[in-house]
């Protein structure tokens, strides 16, 4: 683990299994082999409070300094004081969170009652059980500013495909349905909450806008990941053969040449904060970095860069040429 302004490592215990930072990322919580928390201060390496008795198998900062963690054993769900290790509220019995939205006003649970949207600092159920009972999540991911869920659920006995009801978070009720294939699915909304995209595996994706429900472009095939970029704009693809494609995430339309520099498949795309670089890593652990302005407008980022040439310039270094204004 690194500083990423520092770019040194971060020093965690060596049977550390999972990590999850806080929002301001002051603390860092760990979780061992064996499932026990335990809350650091990250910039003295010193450990925060009483340890958190396991087993746990899921650490998250929660609202109002609480930590909350999930164990499958129960399963249940508690709630700890982040600065002292200490139960804060009652714990949940018979839930395990699966996923918290971005505000961390919400959370999604799984258990004895079905599939629940919660207030993430009391537990308290928000509407009607998501889904039926027995149904079981494949993946759930809230939209980025919380104001929708997408869950895909696993089909029931003798169906092909699952399905993926979208809900509003803020009233627990369901807003519309997108159709889930029989494998696996990955759903990444862009930061904007306009587009959604499914990765179907194996190999392939598609470009919704949840709020009609109506899909966006073809259908992208060969997709091994699928990314947005945080100014909502792009949409990155890569596909088996090594290349990554860059597309415009309204319309889905790819943007440029492939880009290419591996034969191994994607594990992961992912682009910088200002969505300005794109980064690829592939099977191998070799990452691979691009500029996005010059995949998007080459002569616009050269000429950005070094200006055109004037008419002197012309006569010294292309005499017989004729002048070209390019920028």
């Amino acid at each position: 683990m690194w500083d990423p302004h520092t770019r040194r490592p971060i020093d965690v215990p060596t049977e550390t299994a999972k990590v999850a930072f806080s929002p301001d990322g002051k603390l860092l919580a760990t979780l061992d082999k064996y499932g026990t928390g335990q809350v650091w201060d990250r910039a003295t390496g010193r450990p925060v409070g009483a340890a958190l008795p396991g087993p746990n198998d899921l650490a998250h900062f929660g609202p109002n300094g609480t930590l909350i963690t999930g164990s499958s054993q129960g399963p249940t769900v508690r709630w700890w004081n982040a600065r002292t290790g200490r139960p804060s509220g009652a714990p949940l019995a018979g839930s395990m969170p699966v996923a918290f939205a971005p505000d961390d006003k919400r959370m999604i649970t799984q258990g004895k009652d079905g599939l629940r949207l919660r207030d993430s600092a009391t537990g308290r159920p928000i509407g009607e059980p998501i889904g039926e009972p027995g149904d079981k999540i494949r993946d759930a991911e809230f939209s980025r500013d919380s104001k929708m869920l997408a869950v895909s659920l696993f089909p029931y006995m003798g169906d092909d495909n699952g399905i993926m009801p979208l809900w509003d978070p803020a009233t627990g009720r369901q807003v519309g349905t997108l159709p889930a294939e029989e494998d696996d699915t990955d759903i990444t909304f862009s930061s904007d909450g306009q587009r959604l995209v499914i990765l179907y595996r194996p190999f392939f994706a598609m470009l919704w806008d949840p709020q009609t429900q109506k899909q966006v472009g073809p259908d992208l095939a060969e997709a091994t990941a699928a990314q947005f970029s945080p100014d909502s704009r792009l949409l990155a693809t890569s596909a088996s053969d090594g290349t990554v494609r860059l597309r415009n995430s309204a319309t889905g339309h790819p943007i440029g040449t492939p880009l290419t520099g591996s034969l191994e498949d994607a594990s992961e795309v992912t682009f910088s904060p200002d969505s300005k670089v794109l980064a690829r890593v592939d099977d191998a652990g070799v990452a691979r970095l691009w500029d996005v302005p010059f995949q998007q407008d080459p002569l616009a980022y050269l000429c950005g860069r070094v200006g055109g040439l004037t008419e002197d310039e012309w006569l010294t270094y292309a005499p017989n040429e004729r002048v070209v204004k390019a920028c």
